[in-house]
Formats: structure tokens, sequence, C-alpha cells
């Protein structure tokens, strides 16, 4: 066995200790299309979800996206930058250069499945805190009550986000103005 593959295991249990993932759904009446739509247009953004202060959109042609979010959380501004991908099936994936704070790292996806006439939307995230946080050492058990503190709040939050496109939909709302795949 070479070092490489001894130090794999290692490498891949210190992620695991540093890094959490969490999936939220939500089932929303409308096709999948219409909801695809309105989660890639993320200027439209601040109709659906009322804690979107601004958006600039830097680059946007239909299948790659990079834009800036400020957010407004527990009384402050949030600054996000994000890149976004339409994958191949139709979800979104993308990775914040900027993450939210907290954060040393945050990836995820929108994933999008037909179900019943209408749509599941599953929000799936990956991400680290920054060390800095209480008890900054994985193994710290004040660390670990911060994680799952953080944990439940941005469950909680994505479940939020979720909820509003839900509202946004069975209110009747229309779709985004631009198809996904056509240049913006």
């Amino acid at each position: 066995m070479s070092t490489a593959e001894r130090a794999e295991p290692r490498e891949t249990a210190e992620l695991a200790d540093r890094s959490d993932l969490l999936s939220v759904s939500r089932s929303i009446a409308a096709p999948v299309a219409e909801v695809r739509a309105l989660f890639w247009d993320i200027a439209s953004w601040h109709a659906v979800w009322d804690r979107i202060t601004s958006v600039r959109v830097h680059y946007d042609d239909g299948a790659h996206q990079e834009f800036d979010l400020e957010v407004e959380r527990d009384g402050r501004t949030e600054f996000v930058r994000t890149v976004r991908f339409l994958a191949p099936g139709g979800d979104i994936e993308f990775f914040s250069p900027t993450p939210p704070p907290g954060m040393a790292d945050h990836v995820g996806a929108w994933r999008f499945t037909e179900q019943d006439g209408g749509c599941l939307v599953t929000a799936e995230r990956n991400y680290e805190l920054l060390p800095a946080q209480p008890g900054g050492s994985p193994s710290d058990p004040a660390h670990q009550d911060y994680r799952d503190a953080y944990r439940r709040r941005f469950e909680d939050r994505l479940g939020r986000i979720l909820d509003s496109f839900v509202s946004h939909f069975e209110a009747g709302a229309q779709p985004a103005p631009a198809a996904l795949g056509a240049a913006a």
C-alpha cells in the first residue's frame, strides 16, 4: 500500500470532522421547468424571499452564473458571492468564493425532481465552519455544540427559503421571465 493510499482515509476523516452536510426538501405545485427557471433567476429572488436586500449579477449565460447577494439575517447584512452552473439533468450546482459569514467553505445544489405533476426541490449543502469559532478543535465539545446549533439554524433557514418559493407558486406567481439556456 502506497503512502497516498494510507493517507486517503485519514484525510477523508479529517474532512468529515470539519465539514457538514445537510439536505432540505419541499414539494412545489408547479412544473419542474417553471420552478427551476425561478430558482435560476437570482435577480427575481427578492420578490420571493424578503431577506434579500441586494443582488448584483456579474455574469449569466443561461448555464453559468456569478452574482453577489446581500441578505439580512439577525439584524445584520451578510454578503455572499456565488458561482452557479446548470448541471446535466437540470440541477443547479454552486460554490461560494465568498461564503456566508462563519463559513470557510460553502458548496451545494438545488435539485429538481418531478413529483406528482409538481416539483420536489431539494437544497443540498456541504459547508465547513471557520476554525476560529468557539472551541475550534473538532474534538472540543463546545465546538460540536456550536456546529450542531449552526446546522439547526442553517437547516431552518433553508426550509424558510424553500417555503417562500412554495408560497410564491401557491399565490399563482408567474414563471421567471427568462428561459434557462438563453443568453442573458
